[in-house]
């Protein structure tokens, strides 16, 4: 199965007795992955890179056109 990060935590039971809780960002383990992916807990490691929230907003400037004329 392919690589796949944490993007909702959750907690999973390791050879049913061995609970390890994770965060988003982590890597997901081989033996959580079928039942994190299917759940919604994990995704794929490129789609799910976090977003730059604190970024700003782009401002336009007065220089761009507007792509609407």
């Amino acid at each position: 199965m392919e690589k796949l990060k944490v993007i909702k935590p959750f907690a999973f039971a390791h050879d049913g007795y061995r609970v390890v809780e994770y965060a988003p960002g982590d890597d997901c383990p081989d033996d959580a992955a079928e039942i994190a992916a299917r759940e919604g807990w994990a995704g794929k490691a490129h789609e799910s890179a976090p977003e730059n929230k604190d970024a700003a907003p782009k401002r336009r400037t007065k220089n761009q056109v507007s792509e609407t004329k």
